[in-house]
């Protein structure tokens, strides 16, 4: 070693190595972020770029494509009546084979196909005849003199419901089960029947001891359930098959025909049989007490009597009652085509369904009053008195019967066009196929002034003080 330099001595004493301090690590972490965010702006740069020069291309693509499809902007010169007429100048340059499709189009058959259509349906009730005497159809939806003037007359004879309410019911009411085949001589002379507005009184609220308007009594629950006792030979057999009671001993439903002494209103080549039990009763009588063929009759037989409820009397006396259970009985067996006699329990079941079906009646009005006529829920004393203030404006002369109501010096109008009129009819006996007005259409035609009262009679007991 030459004299003068001194050796440097790189490694650190004892032969080890020294390790990185915190800070260079820092340092490294932090250069190797700068470069990888460095990396990716330079990637997004490049993926702008690309993303321009395609849409670029693109514009110029749509523009070669316009400029070879000829495709020039809309005109906007002022149109004028000379050059209307003028044919389009032609175009030297267009030519159909520049304008490259690549789709293939099928070559198109002009022979005349064989198959044929069938001809639309007309109606064949609607017919009018031509002026050279041949009769041509027209279809259904087109409106013909014929047709105008027959929607006229059923217009003018038709009354409706309001007209009917205001109008006093006919001297003589006629039932909708007469059999026009059986001879006129059992037919019983009709009584003269009011008005039902003269007739029928408007009640006070329902105090909260009134069965008769419990919406969740027992079906089979009677009015009379007390003061009714069954006989000791009311459940016997005659030999024509019918029980003891004899049908013609109380008078029938005005405009009905008085059964027959010991036929039920059938034939009498034919014998009446017991009514068959199933089950062994146990406490109140049930319909599925009995077998099938009984619970039909009894079905049609309740579905008939609340038919004369609603036509002559919905609060019958236990005389018409029991006449109409057992008018409605017979009618029921020529309706089903059997022949089965009746008993005390039977006639009981019937019988029960009045109470059921007023307050059955009541319980589908009661929302409608609610709504239409402004209550609300009693949520403190503030709304109740004004509960009771309505209830009180609503009965003075029966303005709830009106359309409109008096305000200041203009008096009420509308009697009997309250929409709730309709609306409940339409709920009560309307609703689904299974109601009384669906099934017998001749219940509606024109609806019974007796029913319409009764519905008037649930609004008038639904107005309570709250």
């Amino acid at each position: 070693m030459p004299q003068g330099r001194k050796s440097v001595n790189t490694q650190p004493s004892g032969g080890r190595s020294r390790a990185p301090s915190d800070k260079v690590k820092a340092m490294a972490t932090e250069a190797q972020e700068k470069k990888a965010l460095k990396a990716a702006a330079e990637e997004r740069a490049h993926a702008r770029k690309d993303k321009q020069a395609k849409t670029k291309a693109k514009a110029a693509e749509c523009e070669r494509r316009q400029n070879q499809e000829n495709i020039h902007p809309l005109d906007t010169r002022q149109w004028s009546e000379d050059n209307f007429c003028q044919p389009a100048p032609q175009d030297t340059t267009f030519s159909v084979r520049d304008v490259s499709t690549g789709i293939k189009a099928a070559p198109v058959n002009l022979s005349a196909r064989t198959s044929k259509v069938p001809p639309a349906r007309v109606n064949t009730t609607t017919k009018s005849v031509a002026r050279d005497g041949n009769a041509s159809k027209t279809p259904a939806c087109v409106l013909t003199a014929e047709k105008a003037s027959e929607l006229v007359r059923r217009r003018t004879q038709t009354p409706s419901v309001v007209s009917q309410a205001r109008q006093p019911t006919a001297l003589r009411v006629e039932s909708i089960f007469n059999d026009a085949e059986e001879d006129d001589d059992h037919m019983q002379s009709p009584e003269p029947y009011k008005d039902p507005l003269d007739r029928l009184e408007f009640p006070e609220s329902p105090s909260p001891d009134d069965e008769d308007y419990k919406p969740d009594r027992d079906d089979y629950e009677d009015d009379y359930e007390d003061d009714y006792e069954q006989d000791k030979d009311e459940n016997k057999v005659s030999d024509d098959g019918v029980d003891g009671h004899d049908a013609s001993s109380v008078p029938p439903p005005n405009g009905r025909k008085r059964v027959r002494s010991g036929s039920m209103g059938a034939d009498d080549d034919g014998e009446y049989k017991k009514a068959r039990k199933i089950v062994k009763s146990k406490g109140r009588p049930k319909a599925s007490d009995y077998a099938d063929d009984v619970q039909d009759v009894l079905d049609s037989a309740i579905t008939h009597y609340k038919v004369d409820l609603l036509r002559f009397d919905p609060y019958p006396d236990r005389t018409h009652e029991l006449a109409w259970a057992k008018t409605s009985w017979g009618t029921a067996n020529r309706v089903c085509d059997l022949k089965i006699a009746h008993n005390g329990e039977l006639v009981k079941m019937i019988t029960c369904r009045g109470s059921h079906l007023r307050g059955e009646i009541k319980t589908k009005v009661k929302p409608l009053v609610a709504s239409m006529y402004g209550f609300e829920v009693p949520t403190n004393e503030t709304i109740r008195t004004r509960n009771r203030k309505l209830v009180e404006e609503l009965k003075e002369e029966y303005a709830f019967l009106y359309k409109t109501r008096a305000v200041g010096d203009q008096p009420k109008s509308g009697l009997y066009e309250h929409k709730i009129i309709q609306t409940a009819i339409d709920i009560c006996f309307f609703k689904n196929r299974l109601d009384i007005g669906v099934q017998f259409n001749m219940f509606s035609r024109p609806f019974p002034c007796v029913a319409l009262m009764l519905i008037i009679t649930a609004r008038c007991s639904s107005t309570s003080p709250r």
